[in-house]
Formats: structure tokens, C-alpha cells, sequence
């Protein structure tokens, strides 16, 4: 029944045990606002799980990313995570606004 989610990425790791899947077994079909903050695309880690949580989420209307500076390295994992999954099935019709805001120039964020 949660319509507004605010977390930061270090919640967001508790998904990345084992295989993860490109979809939660339940869509969190009433949120309508995802806000995540301190994320760091250069993680493949950090990555999969904001993929995860937007995937699962058919009806949202905002998306607010709150990106980390960082002067890491990008992963190899990372660097070529959006090439090799498909995520044609993902349809955001509802999607009315997305804010990025300390967004760098790294491949996976420019992707994304």
C-alpha cells in the first residue's frame, strides 16, 4: 500500500543477495513516488537495485535520483549492465517527471 518510497542506496544493497531478478515476485503497483538518494551507478551493485525497484513499479508518476559524487572506477559489470539486459517489457506510462540531480557523465548513468 506504499505510495511514496524515500530510501537511500544502502537499503537498496539488501536485494543484491545471490542472483538478482530483474523484477520483484510482487509489483509494487500503488507507488506512485520513488526518491533515492546517494546512488552510485558506478557500483553494479547500487545499479541493479534502483533497475529493480523501477522495474517493479508499473504506476509510478515521479522518479527523483539523487546521485553520489564519485571518483571510483566504474565496474565492468556496470559499465555494460544496460547492454546486455533486456528491458523492453518495462513501459512507464505513467511516468510524469524524472529528477536526476548530481548526475556525472559515467556510462551507465548516461544510459540509464
Amino acid at each position: 500500500m506504499i505510495e511514496h518510497l524515500c530510501v537511500n542506496s544502502s537499503p537498496l544493497k539488501c536485494f543484491c543477495v545471490g542472483v538478482m531478478p530483474q523484477k520483484l515476485p510482487i509489483a509494487l503497483v500503488h507507488l506512485r513516488v520513488l526518491n533515492v538518494s546517494g546512488l552510485c551507478f558506478a557500483k553494479e551493485v547500487e545499479l541493479r537495485s534502483a533497475l529493480l525497484l523501477v522495474t517493479s513499479s508499473p504506476n509510478l508518476e515521479k522518479i527523483i535520483m539523487e546521485m553520489c559524487y564519485t571518483t571510483e572506477v566504474v565496474s565492468q559489470g556496470a559499465m555494460n549492465l544496460l547492454d546486455l539486459l533486456d528491458y523492453s517489457y518495462v513501459t512507464l506510462d505513467r511516468l510524469r517527471e524524472l529528477e536526476i540531480t548530481n548526475m556525472s557523465n559515467i556510462k551507465p548513468g548516461m544510459d540509464l
